[in-house]
């Protein structure tokens, strides 16, 4: 069903890494149950791995090499669970003693859906198995530690969003800008956004002085990336940016991400913003 899988460390939590079957019973998404060099890595595009159950044996979650590189097709030999970036989970994973076990029956309204929490990493909703039934992935026993972005040719893009926007590893470097718009195409990728529109890139929309103290501002975001906004006194070659104390901000729905800083505690004029993009689980 699978093409052989590739080794790599696991995404999950210790001691949250467990997902319940009322009929297999604990399914355990690291790689030290029993022995195994495996384990399940969540990634930005799709998941890999191995869970185990003592009940089940092996759950094979994808082998990591999906044919076009970013989402498993779930036809013919290439069969693994998806993430589409923004927390969601689908497709099927593999158990020889079980058969199919489906991420993605539900619509995606369903508060039911699989899903990872993209701020806190826990996992919420159910897989299904015809033959286990309803696996609860919701346990507050499972939770991802990190989210994995392979770059195998270490040019600070991850492989993943190369093969999705260009169908290759070569198109994009380290020093590209497809889309001529100023951005680089590594800018592009911290905050994901499309390398082939210039008008695509992370934009502050608006900065308003609400008052001598507060300061609103506006810019575009997108959902599979958190975002902090940083303040500084001076601009120079050595600009130390500091948090503004908002802490980490999740794109609003619209697309339009809007929060007001309160830099009463700074005394200093003028002061300087400017908003970061950077991936989920990442740090």
């Amino acid at each position: 069903m699978f093409s052989t899988f590739l080794c790599a460390d696991t995404s999950f939590n210790t001691p949250k890494h467990a997902a319940w079957s009322g009929n297999t019973g604990w399914i355990l998404f690291r790689h030290d149950r029993p022995s195994s060099p495996e384990g399940v890595v969540f990634g930005a595009c799709f998941l890999s791995g191995l869970a185990y159950s003592a009940n089940t044996g092996w759950i094979n979650l994808g082998d990591g090499t999906p044919d076009n590189g970013y989402a498993y097709s779930n036809t013919g030999t290439d069969h693994g669970v998806n993430h589409d970036g923004v927390g969601n989970l689908s497709g099927y994973a593999w158990s020889a003693n079980t058969g199919w076990i489906h991420f993605g029956w539900a619509a995606s309204g369903d508060a039911n859906r699989p899903k990872v929490d993209l701020l806190t990493g826990d996992v919420s909703g159910y897989a299904w198995s015809g033959n286990l039934g309803w696996i609860q992935l919701g346990t507050a026993m499972l939770s991802v530690a990190s989210m994995d972005d392979v770059d195998s040719d270490t040019d600070g893009i991850a492989d993943h969003w190369e093969m999705k926007h260009f169908g290759n590893l070569t198109t994009a470097t380290a020093s590209s800008d497809t889309d001529q718009d100023g951005f680089q195409d590594t800018h592009e990728y911290e905050a994901d956004t499309d390398p082939q529109d210039d008008s695509s890139f992370l934009m502050v929309m608006s900065l308003a002085s609400l008052s001598d103290t507060q300061t609103h501002i506006e810019f575009l975001s997108t959902p599979s990336r958190l975002y902090r906004i940083l303040v500084t006194d001076e601009l120079s070659a050595t600009t130390m940016w500091n948090d503004s104390g908002l802490g980490t901000i999740p794109s609003h729905a619209s697309g339009m991400t809007g929060r007001t800083v309160n830099h009463a505690s700074l005394s200093t004029s003028p002061l300087f913003f400017t908003v970061e993009a950077f991936r989920p689980l990442s740090l």
